[in-house]
């Protein structure tokens, strides 16, 4: 039996050179080594994902740009149907309760309105009613002709229902609107 016994009672320092030996020193340089490539391929990662993450906010951004223009896009309308919209609005924007508050200012309690028919084209207002007698529809006539927009009223047409004891007059009255 010939083993060699090593008895080590000398204090000897914690981390000394000498307790290195080959196999440690080759492990601490093989981790060193596999830290830097992790870390080199971590920051190639973090570069790669931003530049994809830039990219996808530009695509985004330009899909939203094409949504936009194509929600923007205008259509082309004819002639007939500018033609129709414009007359629809003149229509809608027509001062109708200036011209119904002025009709119904006028103080006549023998006279019954009828009918009040608009003519945009003309210019023309059209009103049928109905009077206790003449002279009640001529004073009417003249309050209509009075009106500040209403111009060229006259009676164009009236009529006195005989078979009515009473004996009304059925008249219509024509005015150019202003």
């Amino acid at each position: 039996m010939n083993q060699k016994l090593t008895l080590d009672f000398v204090d000897r320092q914690t981390f000394s050179i000498r307790q290195f030996n080959l196999l440690a020193i080759l492990l601490c340089l093989i981790g060193a080594a596999l830290t830097f490539l992790v870390w080199d391929k971590y920051q190639s990662l973090s570069a790669e994902y931003a530049q994809m993450a830039m990219q996808l906010q530009q695509s985004e951004t330009q899909a939203t740009k094409r949504e936009r223009a194509k929600t923007i896009t205008v259509e082309e309308i004819s002639e007939a149907e500018l033609k129709k919209i414009r007359e629809t609005v003149a229509d809608l924007s027509t001062p109708w309760d200036v011209l119904l508050s002025a009709l119904e200012g006028i103080q006549t309690p023998d006279i019954a309105l009828l009918n009040l028919q608009p003519n945009k084209k003309k210019q023309l207002i059209t009103l049928t009613g109905q009077a206790k007698n003449t002279q009640t529809m001529l004073r009417y006539v003249e309050a209509v002709s009075a009106l500040k927009m209403l111009s060229n009223a006259y009676l164009q047409s009236h009529l006195v229902d005989t078979n009515d004891p009473n004996k009304p007059v059925n008249f219509t009255i024509v005015a150019k609107w202003k």
